[in-house]
């Protein structure tokens, strides 16, 4: 479909998602027939025609038809004709043609049918179903006759759409509905089926209409409708249109999912580079960061990655709307040699793909106009950004794309939306893809931190877990600090490389599990659940917020700002420790796990095989060249692992170029001793690139030296360490600390099965596991002070069941630190269950700079066995400036004859000393605003007087307590805004944002600020200008403790917020008039309820029948200044006075959020109604006679007023 077309189908398709809204779908005949009154009655006909049955109830008529042996299909038609508008042509040739369904070849399933006195009864080998005549309902039953599901009442229709009612088993467990943003298991329930554009917790940016029960069984309801499904008791799904169309599939979890993608395809088998990490922004018209050359700012970005030795396996260059690029061609070159792909993000076109393929394009992402109205306009969508890549190239296409729906897996990989990086935003996205790998969607994915807002340690946090999915990205331009995983500097990178690094190593076992879903529908992201279903913990929100990286990677990431990690669920089996070692025992719940922010709490499943690249890949086209695959062993039992490969990029492997290699492991049972074979099979198949030779790095985790290793029976050496181990053709050595055997043998023919066997070894954790069952952790100040000691806690904790001897403990500090014990540093005999403490002090010398620190400790101890052990922990202290005087970087008061020092605007401009002093702000004064007390910077005017926001932290003085931390500043740009820290002296912190609006020109009542002093006129580098402006300072609080004492407060990394002074003080706290949250707002003269117009962009507001259409549901948001943003959840869209009209009578539509004065509500609360204002003009929000939204005096009208109910 060429541009114009698919422009021309968005206004249609927008214009018709209109109409949708307003009309139903069907109207139906009448007649005396239970039928005709909304659902199905008496059956009056049953037909047999091989596996399809007719049943008659009137006019309507129920058609099953039977594929497959354990898939069904079951439509609905009120009116007795059948259609299929999921999968039918559209009249017009050039509309989105799109299907659900792909199959269509199945072999049929030989049914039977019987009939009773009141039923009629179909059966195959896997399944029976029974459709009862009076009335006409269905129930399912597997091959041994469990009920799987039965309706408690039939089938039935109304203008609101068709509906199932089914009843709910007592311990009965719904997943799926696609991307669920938050959630991955439903009982108790609802959740929207539909095209939505609220990409935070609670929204459904991919949604799928399928889902699956734990009673065995799954439905995929075969429409392009909007629905939602009830889990409650009993278990209702609708959706918005006067048919019934849904394929019922019968089988456990994975098998379901398996039949569900052979039906609506199975998923795109991603290239390896596209599971690399991809970096984001524009670089050539960059609304946010000024003028850009796509060649040269890219490049610079491919370097930072090469310098710093992180992987980049693509780059969108383009993403930003109005953007554009230039120098393609080059632009893909440059990128090649970097090892990394090309990539474009598609605004709302796609009319040069065969000119950007031969640039190099290879990765697309496509946003809301591309996608348009979603459903069937986003899938094809999807299918045609994929078909641009695939049909003008040879490589698979990497497609990242939004609003996806049942069949996006076969075209793309989704990703949640646009957010902004927080704790909390880390905590909902690990539900959400898990819960999607129950849909069919085996790779989604979100942006590192969030394009906004974020920080440097939720940036490692939320990095730390998305290494173990298959695909991420940072995305750039958004947010005040860039979201490349160096831009924090140390310790931050070096954590965040460490990784990027072990995805990398990763890629081998990744890939394999996403081949396996490109054949089965099973992604590697898996909740608890899908493994083991069995186990009621794994259920729901007891294990909520961990999951599966494959069959063998348990991870359970740390969404708090914590160093410790509670309510880890681990299942059966033993689970190792990835970073320490320690086994634990499956089948409990751990609490208390110490993860520092360079740890993410992370498991291998006993028995596990991991193939892995060598040690120091940073590319995977280098990993597969490098001649090596390592296997990183956890013996127990027999166990085992097929490794695929392929080309890693191109389409041969659709047809069949790839090879296999099967690895298999015997080893004793869990705490036994005994030999540890490893059969390395040969890799069977052929692809271009198949390594002739390969040489094999084993690490095997025993906990036990061996007596000897042998290759095809062949004495491998014993060498005295790693070093020597690398330098060695083959051989092999035992690490005592880890309790690993690290075996490297020489070059082997792939075409050929190797041997290794370890004798004398033992299962995973050796014969006594619990020896290794001690935990240490490092305590010290969050927040210290230069040139001063401050104590740091190292405890050891036994959990061995027995006495252990604490031999001796030590802290590491950074160079030019000094560290000292301040007591003893072991003990003989800490008891099972006990805690030494050894205390150190460590003292920063004067001259170190401000910044965060890390500091190591490390313990050591004995068993009774003899055995000597180590462990090692980390904790940190951030250096603070101990004033802002000291933090001081940029000079924004200058003398109206000596101008040239100042520049606080980036242009060299600055305030006019002489103009502040008639206001009575000079260096060193008292200056009191808006309820606070300050004191002006003693900074004479030229010399640097203020703060620009770098996440730099500075010591708040004074002893003052309050409910409020005041900042007197400014700003310097539109979104001088950003995340602050507050760090209080026992060590707790708490977040909010601080911003200021821009020092002139801007309104002045953003972000909460209040207007402290204004001047006219502001100095430039010729002299004072402008003398008929007002240039302003502003104050803002943050909310704090009362009963806590503030130690310091991190600013936010925005260069943009001036700081010139703090005040810790008290203010009044007005509760809100309504919180944060999802509402329907109907106006009090009526049940009528708010609602959006479809799609379109301006399109007026208007007020309709209540429902739950996604049209009637407000996100309620308060913004920093107290108003409200009201964002429609379908369109994505906020309310809009149009044209910022003063007037009454205006119109209010929905209109793109852009956060002006005229999408900002202030909204008041009395006797549980709430009247809106439009901040710029002061109207109140009106429903008309007519149903259609303006703005208008308020005269306390009940279509004035209005009541919000969650939903």
């Amino acid at each position: 479909m060429n541009g114009q077309s698919r422009a021309r189908l968005l206004a249609a398709a927008l214009a018709a998602a209109l109409l949708t809204a307003a009309v139903p779908s069907y109207a139906g005949p009448r007649d005396a027939s239970a039928a005709a009154d909304g659902r199905l009655g008496e059956a009056t006909g049953f037909t047999a025609d091989g596996d399809t049955y007719t049943v008659s109830s009137g006019d309507a008529k129920l058609r099953i038809s039977f594929p497959d042996d354990d898939l069904f299909r079951v439509r609905l038609a009120p009116d007795g004709h059948f259609t299929d508008p999921a999968n039918d042509d559209p009249a017009d040739p050039e509309a989105p043609d799109a299907d659900i369904v792909v199959k269509t070849d199945y072999k049929g399933a030989h049914s039977r049918h019987t009939e009773t006195r009141d039923a009629y009864v179909i059966r195959t080998d896997e399944a029976t179903l029974t459709v009862t005549k009076s009335p006409v309902t269905l129930a399912l039953a597997d091959e041994h006759g469990k009920q799987l599901w039965r309706e408690t009442a039939p089938l039935s229709w109304s203008a609101d759409g068709t509906a199932q009612t089914l009843g709910q088993g007592a311990r009965e467990q719904f997943f799926g509905g696609g991307m669920q943003n938050g959630r991955f298991s439903h009982r108790g329930q609802s959740i929207d089926i539909s095209r939505d554009y609220d990409w935070n917790d609670g929204g459904n940016p991919n949604a799928a209409p399928f889902y699956l029960s734990s009673n065995g069984y799954g439905v995929l309801r075969n429409t392009f409708a909007p629905g939602r499904y009830d889990f409650g008791a009993p278990v209702r799904t609708t959706h918005q249109e006067q048919r019934f169309d849904a394929y019922y599939f019968v089988g456990d979890a994975k098998q379901v999912i398996d039949g569900y993608t052979e039906l609506t395809g199975r998923p795109a088998l991603l290239p390896m580079y596209a599971m690399e990490l991809g970096d984001a922004d524009c670089y050539l018209h960059n609304a946010n960061r000024g003028e850009r050359e796509t060649l040269r700012d890219s490049r610079a970005i491919a370097d930072g990655y090469a310098k710093e030795g992180m992987p980049l396996g693509w780059m969108l260059v383009n993403d930003g709307y109005g953007c554009g690029y230039e120098d393609l061609p080059a632009t893909g070159d440059m990128l090649h040699g970097h090892g990394s792909e090309l990539g474009l993000w598609t605004e709302a076109d796609l009319t040069e793909q065969e000119s950007e393929v031969a640039a190099g394009v290879r990765v697309r992402k496509t946003d809301v106009a591309w996608v348009g109205p979603g459903y069937r306009f986003a899938l094809d969508a999807c299918e045609k950004a994929r078909d641009g890549i695939e049909q003008h190239s040879a490589d698979r296409a990497s497609v990242l794309t939004i609003e996806g729906w049942a069949g996006t897996q076969r075209c793309g990989a989704t990703w949640s939306g646009d957010q902004s990086g927080s704790w909390d935003y880390i905590r909902w996205q690990i539900p959400t893809y898990a819960g999607s790998t129950m849909s069919g969607q085996p790779v989604t994915t979100g942006d590192v931190d969030g394009i906004f807002g974020g920080s440097a340690e939720t940036y490692v946090r939320d990095l730390q877990w998305k290494m173990l999915l298959p695909m991420t990205y940072a995305m750039s331009g958004w947010a005040a600090s860039d979201k490349q995983p160096w831009r924090y500097g140390a310790p931050y990178t070096a954590i965040n490389k460490k990784y990027l690094l072990l995805h990398e190593r990763l890629l081998p076992y990744l890939y394999t599990h996403l081949a396996n879903a490109s054949k089965t529908g099973v992604g590697p992201t898996r909740p608890l659940y899908l493994n083991y279903p069995n186990d009621p913990d794994t259920w729901g929100d007891k294990a909520k917020y961990e999951f599966l990286a494959g069959d063998d990677l348990l991870v359970a990431p740390v969404y708090e700002d914590s160093d410790v990690r509670d309510g880890i669920h681990l299942p059966e089996g033993r689970w190792v420790d990835y970073w320490t070692g320690r086994v634990y025992e499956g089948g409990q719940t751990l609490d208390g796990y110490q993860a520092p922010l360079d740890t993410l709490p992370l498991f291998v499943r006993a028995g596990a095989v991991v193939p892995m690249f060598p040690e120091g890949t940073t590319d995977w086209a280098q990993g597969k060249k490098s001649g090596r695959l390592d296997l990183d062993l956890y013996p127990e039992g027999d166990s085992a692992f097929t490794l695929y490969e392929d080309d890693g990029r191109t389409q041969a492997a659709a047809k069949g170029e790839s090879a296999t290699q099967r690895i298999t492991v015997s080893a004793p049972d869990a705490r036994r001793r005994g030999p540890v074979d490893i059969r390395i099979g040969a890799l069977k198949g052929a692809y271009d690139g198949k390594p002739a030779q390969r040489r094999y790095g084993l690490t095997v985790h025993t906990d036990t030296d061996p007596s000897g290793v042998r290759a095809d029976g062949k004495r491998l050496r014993e060498v005295a360490s790693e070093r020597a181990l690398e330098a060695a053709p083959s051989g092999w050595y035992y690490d005592a600390g880890t309790g690993v055997v690290h075996v490297k043998t020489a070059q082997v023919s792939s075409g050929k099965q190797l041997t290794v066997r370890i004798d004398g070894a033992a299962s995973v954790g050796g014969t006594h596991p619990e020896d290794r069952a001690v935990a240490l952790h490092a305590r010290t100040a969050a927040i210290g002070t230069i040139g001063e000691s401050q104590q740091v806690d190292v405890a050891v904790t036994n959990g061995t069941g027995k006495p252990v001897t604490v031999t001796g403990s030590a802290v590491a500090a950074p160079e030019g630190w000094q560290v000292a014990a301040a007591g003893p540093t072991g003990t003989r005999a800490l008891p099972d269950g006990g805690t030494f403490t050894a205390r150190f002090t460590v003292t920063p010398p004067k001259g170190a700079a401000p910044g965060k620190y890390d500091l190591s400790a490390r313990a050591s101890y004995t068993t009774r066995q003899h055995g000597t052990y180590s462990v090692d922990t980390r904790t940190a202290t951030t250096l603070a400036h101990s004033s802002l005087a000291s933090a001081a970087d940029n000079v924004g008061v200058t003398k109206q004859d000596d101008p040239k020092p100042g520049d606080i605007d980036g242009g060299g401009s600055s305030f006019i000393a002489e103009r502040l002093a008639q206001k009575g702000v000079t260096p060193g004064a008292a200056v009191q605003a808006n309820g606070f007390s300050f004191t002006w910077p003693d900074a004479a005017p030229g010399t640097p007087d203020n703060v620009t926001g770098k996440g730099q932290t500075v010591q708040v003085s004074g002893d003052e307590k309050g409910n409020a931390l005041a900042f007197l500043g400014t700003g310097t740009s539109g979104t001088a805004e950003g995340t602050a820290t507050v760090h209080y002296t026992d060590g707790t912190t708490t977040e909010a944002k601080l911003g200021f609006p821009n020092w002139c020109c801007l309104p002045a009542d953003q972000y909460g600020a209040k207007t402290a002093i204004t001047t006219k006129g502001k100095n430039t580098p010729a002299g004072p200008a402008y003398d008929t402006v007002d240039y302003r300072l502003y104050t803002k609080t943050l909310r704090i403790d009362p009963a806590k004492d503030v130690a310091a407060v991190t600013l936010p990394a925005n260069s943009a917020v001036h700081v010139f002074a703090m005040d810790v003080g008290d203010e009044e706290v007005v509760p809100p008039a309504i919180p944060d949250g999802q509402y329907a707002l109907a106006h009090t003269g009526g049940d009528e309820q708010l609602e959006a117009p479809g799609d379109t962009d301006a399109g007026q507001l208007r007020v309709g029948a209540a429902s739950t259409s996604a049209a009637q549901k407000w996100n309620v948001t308060r913004n920093d200044d107290g108003t409200y943003q009201l964002k429609n959840a379908g369109s994505g869209l906020c309310a809009d006075v149009a044209g910022s009209s003063q007037a009454a009578g205006a119109t209010v539509v929905q209109y793109t959020c852009t956060g002006t004065a005229n999408q900002q509500w202030n909204v008041t609360a009395q006797d549980g109604t709430l009247t809106l204002k439009a901040r710029h003009s002061g109207l109140t929000l009106t429903a008309g006679a007519d149903g259609l939204v303006v703005q208008s005096a308020d005269e306390g009208g009940a279509r004035q007023r209005w009541r919000a109910t969650q939903n």
